[in-house]
């Protein structure tokens, strides 16, 4: 019978990950205040599209490709 690859699960690595999760949702909120806070406030139509484009750019540059946007 092969070994089971399937890992047990631990406290440590819950708490791991659980942290890491939160430390990516405080960092996506601080970056979201920050855009609405100093990226044309007084216009958020065109704020927003400015951080889409930004967005989309930051995705395209390192390998000139965007076939992983539209899949």
């Amino acid at each position: 019978m092969s070994k089971n690859l399937i890992e047990k699960p631990s406290l440590k690595r819950f708490l791991v990950r659980f942290t890491n999760a939160i430390a990516i949702i405080l960092i996506w909120r601080s970056i979201w205040n920050f855009t609405d806070m100093y990226v044309l406030p007084d216009r958020p139509i065109v704020s927003n599209l400015l951080t889409l484009i930004a967005g989309i750019l930051i995705l395209y540059i390192p390998d000139r490709s965007i076939k992983e946007l539209v899949d």
